[in-house]
């Protein structure tokens, strides 16, 4: 039974390990379950062998589309059940890798989930987690991939059994630590694991599974899936509205399963894009049609569906695709709505008649491309203290404190795969070619012409925001967009400088919105908007986001590289705390004071050395920094570098002259 995180100090270690949750995953899969599918592998000799042998492993691939997703939540319930059935002390623990959400796309953070997960199943918090939280100072810094790993080892070894499920692989996006985390794990050699893992068939994969394990794989086959695609198609157009109008038509019923099934070649998400199409048909020859001319591939598929879409919205079509593959989280449908009425090159950027009277229209312009899904998040708004236990957020008054969003996502990994494959771009669908740099401009652009409305200082508050959707996006990551277009853009510098000071009410009004230089730490004064020095100056917020060309054009304006404000005092010191080395060296350039002690760890020296930044380290020595400066929490840089195990900068200190008996302050 799972038990709930009741005391602070395991609600504050969860806080700080921040896992994904990915029981909303699970839950999405759920839905398009249909009775017995899946059971083909559930009644299988290598599950029911994989579930009771000790140390096992299973890789499940298959074609794209196949129903992988499907069939973990499967999978997972079957595991489920298995273990509230065995009176043994045993756990279960999911991840979905997932393409619509950025959160899911590192395997850290697939670790730190299994560690939640597998911890609150104890009465208390695992001693292995409690240890790793007091040597990260009691949260203050984070641990590293190994000593996450190392706590996950000793957590799976307090069970008598461990069952791990990890859904699509290939969606994640460093893969080669993946893969090299999967081997080690395989390493431990523990009686207690099983883990099950499923994916395309990928070279890399597939090499590095076999190197690990080359016994336990199953494919995922076309002959085994199709009584489970006619169970799915048969269930269609039993429920579903538009098929719906052939219940008294057996015979019709009949031809489409009979077709669908031949066809589909094990592709679950073919079939549903045919079935989505087939419900347009409105009479028996406008239905016969579209079956004798089915897409081959799914390819074919959705160039038919880019095809169809008209000339009218092929500009919104456009813009809501690149959002939706490269937005940094979930969009809300209401977002993406604000998103069609901005145009950039019009005057005004943003106009709210542009914005769509029903948002549900969005599905219709890009209508089998795109899909909505409502997810429960969690509500802070009534001050109750929310905690992650049986895969939902609860407070610690045993109240549910949970709220609901309609989110709108590409319908299919294989769509994004598709829009920004090379294969789009010798097509009859071209123009609906995507690319990651010229995705992230646009966005880019579009989140600064929002911020850019709000040019009057206070026509912004807490009742006011919520007739702006999009303001908490743009303002938390047009910077991460501008740094993935790489600033090349001309109009982008244009409208950045704009905002830096042209226009700086909308500056003021960002901060508002959302303070980066608080993103990890709750604000304690609220009259920020008229304090320069408590909100820091554009040059500022330009180097603690990262934005080297911005910087380049706001020393070339004449500001002042020494101007003090903001949480970490000088744009120097922003900038060397988070690894920014072309803005340190633009910064020292323009004559930046290297000697100036400020923020948490008293200079930029030792922030940079907190870093474990050893470029901007030597960079920093070579303008003349006191390699023996003190200040900050730590006492030193060299103290700083030894107690976070950084013996290469460790190494540039001592070269620089750094006394070598540092004295490690008492922390607490």
């Amino acid at each position: 039974m799972l038990i709930l995180f009741a005391d602070d100090q395991r609600e504050r270690i969860q806080r700080w390990l921040s896992a994904p949750d990915p029981s909303m995953n699970h839950n999405e899969a759920r839905k398009r379950w249909q009775a017995t599918t899946g059971s083909w592998f559930t009644n299988s000799s290598e599950f029911r062998d994989w579930k009771t042998k000790q140390n096992s492993m299973l890789w499940l691939h298959g074609i794209p589309g196949c129903g992988k997703s499907v069939l973990s939540s499967t999978i997972i319930e079957d595991v489920l059940d298995h273990c509230k059935n065995n009176k043994s002390a045993s756990a279960v623990a999911y991840f979905y890798f997932d393409f619509n959400d950025m959160k899911k796309q590192r395997h850290e953070h697939m670790i730190r989930s299994l560690i939640t997960q597998l911890a609150v199943q104890f009465a208390s918090t695992p001693a292995a987690l409690e240890l790793l939280f007091s040597s990260c100072m009691d949260g203050e810094r984070q641990p590293t991939v190994q000593a996450l790993l190392i706590a996950l080892k000793e957590i799976i070894q307090d069970f008598e059994d461990a069952y791990i499920v990890i859904d699509a692989l290939d969606e994640c996006k460093d893969r080669h630590e993946l893969l090299q985390s999967i081997e080690e794990v395989s390493e431990w050699r523990l009686e207690e694991l099983h883990i099950l893992v499923t994916s395309r068939r990928e070279k890399d994969l597939e090499e590095a599974i076999e190197s690990v394990d080359n016994q336990g794989q199953i494919s995922i086959q076309s002959e085994l899936v199709n009584d489970d695609i006619r169970v799915y198609v048969h269930e269609r157009l039993q429920k579903d509205r538009k098929l719906k109008r052939w219940q008294n038509h057996l015979e019709v019923q009949s031809e489409i399963e009979m077709t669908l099934t031949n066809k589909a070649d094990g592709m679950f998400r073919w079939v549903v894009c045919q079935l989505d199409a087939l419900g347009d048909c409105l009479n028996l020859p406008t239905l016969r049609k579209a079956l004798s001319s089915l897409p081959r591939t799914l390819d074919d598929t959705y160039t038919r569906i880019l095809d169809n879409i008209h000339e009218d919205y092929t500009k919104d079509a456009l813009k809501i695709l690149q959002w939706l593959a490269y937005a940094a989280r979930p969009l809300r449908i209401d977002e993406l709505v604000e998103v069609i009425a901005i145009d950039v090159d019009g005057n005004p950027r943003f106009d709210p008649e542009r914005r769509l009277p029903d948002p549900q229209d969005i599905l219709t312009i890009c209508s089998g491309l795109v899909t909505t899904v409502t997810e429960v998040i969690e509500n802070n708004d009534h001050g109750f203290k929310s905690i992650y236990v049986n895969n939902a957020f609860e407070t610690n008054h045993g109240e549910s404190v949970e709220t609901t969003e309609t989110q709108i996502r590409l319908a299919h990994f294989s769509v994004k795969e598709y829009l920004v494959s090379k294969r789009i771009q010798s097509g009859r669908a071209v123009k609906y070619s995507i690319r990651e740099l010229d995705a992230n401009a646009s966005i880019a652009q579009d989140c600064l012409a929002y911020l850019l409305q709000f040019d009057t200082f206070g026509n912004l508050n807490a009742q006011t925001i919520g007739l702006f959707p999009l303001a908490r996006y743009a303002a938390k990551y047009w910077t991460q967009h501008v740094r993935v277009a790489e600033q090349d853009s001309a109009t982008i510098n244009s409208m950045i400088m704009e905002l830096f000071m042209a226009k700086r009410d909308a500056f003021a009004n960002w901060i508002w919105i959302f303070d980066m230089d608080y993103r990890m730490h709750e604000r304690k004064d609220k009259n920020i908007l008229l304090d320069p020095k408590s909100t820091g100056s554009p040059l500022y917020y330009a180097s603690l986001a990262g934005l080297a060309q911005s910087v380049r054009l706001l020393l070339k304006e004449g500001a002042e590289p020494n101007a003090v404000g903001g949480r970490h005092g000088t744009a120097l010191y922003a900038a060397s705390l988070n690894g920014y080395d072309e803005i340190v060296e633009q910064l020292l350039a323009a004559g930046a004071d290297i000697h100036y002690k400020t923020g948490d760890y008293g200079s930029a020296l030792a922030a940079a050395t907190t870093a474990g930044d050893d470029r901007i380290v030597q960079l920093l020595l070579n303008a003349g920094a006191d390699a023996n400066v003190q200040g900050g929490c730590l006492g030193s840089a060299l103290t700083t570098a030894l107690f976070y195990g950084h013996d290469r900068i460790a190494q540039q200190l001592l070269d620089a002259g750094a006394d070598g008996t540092p004295h490690i302050k008492d922390l607490r």
